[in-house]
Order: structure tokens, then C-alpha cells, then sequence
């Protein structure tokens, strides 16, 4: 987590544990959490250790595959380039996680976009139309696609090529 616009999300639980440092509140209650406990205790999970991506490193640049992107697409995007150590991002695809972004969340993460200088970003499920919309009209059309189930991306000659249905 290294800038000050994306945030772990609330709504997000785990089950207690001794260990677990941030268990402020022990939660029970089936109604607030929003499913069954079967009898186990829970705290809300400000760490979100579900979060996961895949970092592929191409002689494009680097692809990343976003589950859903809940720490936050541009610290998931840093993440991997300092991991991989690849400073070149050629394509993002999945959810942003930005369905109920902030105005200066989005604004933000698109000039984060820009800045990197990401050539394609295909979003998807999480990231919602409104969000969806405001990428699609801040950013270049051969840059935004929308990568929904069914989409099938291709590499032929060199070229990025994206069926849509």
C-alpha cells in the first residue's frame, strides 16, 4: 500500500485468530457479515490477505492478470515491477476494484495509468461502468478495451488483437 488514494476496502473478514494483531472487534453477528459463521468468530481483515495477481514478463513488457485487485490496481501494478523488475507495463487485464471509486481515486489511477504508460487495459467485472466509462473516455480507444468472459486475446504478428462478444 503505497499511495494515499487506494485503501482496503471495508466489508472484507477473516477468522480469528490469537495472532492476528488488528482484531479490534470480534464479529459474530450473521446479519453484519453477511454470511453464516457456523459458530466461528471473525474480524474485519484491513490486511486482505486474499488479494492475488499474476505478473507475466514478455518482451512486450510486463501483463498483469488482476483478480480483483482489492490493495488496488497501481499498487498491485508497482508491486510487480518491483518484484519482477521490469519498469515496462504492457498490459493490464481484470478488475480494477474501482465500481465505487472516488473522484480523485479514478483521477488518480488514470494519470498513474498514463504516467506508466500502460498500452492496453482491459477491465472487467469490479470495475464497474461508471468507472469503466471514465476509463474508457480519459484513455486513448487502442488502449481501453472491455476483457469480459468470452473475450479471447490474441498475439498475431506482433499485434494485440481482442474478439469482444
Amino acid at each position: 500500500m503505497i499511495n494515499d488514494y487506494e485503501k482496503v476496502g471495508e466489508g472484507f473478514y477473516r477468522e480469528f485468530a490469537e495472532n492476528y494483531e488488528n482484531s479490534k472487534e470480534i464479529i459474530e453477528d450473521e446479519q453484519k457479515l453477511g454470511f453464516k459463521t457456523n459458530g466461528k468468530k471473525f474480524v474485519e481483515d484491513r490486511k486482505l490477505i486474499d488479494d492475488q495477481a499474476i505478473f507475466l514478463k514478455t518482451k512486450l513488457g510486463l501483463i498483469i492478470v488482476l483478480g480483483c485487485a482489492h490493495r488496488g490496481t497501481i499498487n498491485t501494478i508497482h508491486y510487480a515491477q518491483k518484484i519482477t523488475n521490469m519498469d515496462k507495463v504492457y498490459m493490464i487485464i481484470g478488475g480494477t476494484h474501482t465500481a465505487n471509486a472516488s473522484e480523485y481515486r479514478m483521477e488518480s489511477t488514470i494519470n498513474e495509468f498514463k504516467k506508466i504508460n500502460v498500452r492496453k487495459i482491459g477491465v472487467s467485472h469490479c470495475t464497474g461502468l461508471v468507472s469503466g466509462c471514465k476509463l474508457a473516455n480519459e484513455l486513448e480507444d487502442e488502449v481501453f478495451f472491455h476483457n469480459n468472459a468470452g473475450s479471447v486475446i490474441k498475439f498475431e504478428n506482433k499485434r494485440l488483437k481482442v474478439n469482444e462478444f
